[in-house]
């Protein structure tokens, strides 16, 4: 049987998706709809598949539709806006997949093979933090170095990432 999918967004990515879908998928997905937080274009169609409301109405739309899958095909937007887009498409049990940004849509041939699972950095509402190796050893090496909470999950990891810059002591302490 057919898949039951939701787009969302209403851009060219979403135009290329469902014509990729129509020309070639049709017998795996039906798309039931878009979803766009633009207003003005609720209620409009685009290549004969319409927008039925904004991110709100994607619990809805989804439990109405028995939407199976959903396609995030936004990739001009701010981290935090998509990563409440995905909250709230996490909150519906359907799987979701995610467009990428257009450079490595240009490296491919078909749009489909470009979604991709939900990673935690989509999540964050934040740009990943990039770590100077270097800096951090000539900021360790050497040194008396304390980690509080150094017997935790977390402090323990970082204990054993600090010891690889042979700091001169590491002083653990945890209750």
């Amino acid at each position: 049987p057919k898949k039951n999918v939701l787009i969302i967004g209403a851009g060219d990515a979403a135009k290329t998706t469902i014509t990729t879908i129509k020309n070639t998928m049709k017998e795996l997905y039906n798309i039931v709809g878009l979803i766009d937080d633009n207003t003005y274009k609720v209620n409009y169609a685009i290549s004969g598949n319409k927008i039925l409301g904004t991110r709100y109405d994607i619990p809805r739309i989804c439990k109405e539709e028995n939407v199976e899958l959903i396609l995030f095909t936004i990739s001009n937007i701010k981290s935090e806006e998509r990563k409440n887009i995905l909250n709230i498409c996490q909150e519906t049990g359907c799987k979701v997949r995610i467009l990428p940004g257009a450079k490595d849509l240009i490296k491919s041939k078909s749009i489909m093979e470009n979604f991709r699972d939900v990673e935690i950095e989509d999540l964050l509402g934040r740009d990943t933090v990039k770590l100077d190796n270097r800096k951090i050893g000539e900021l360790i090496k050497d040194k008396v170095v304390l980690v509080t909470g150094g017997g935790g999950s977390i402090g323990s990891e970082l204990c054993r990432q600090i010891v690889k810059y042979k700091p001169k002591t590491l002083v653990i302490l945890d209750i």
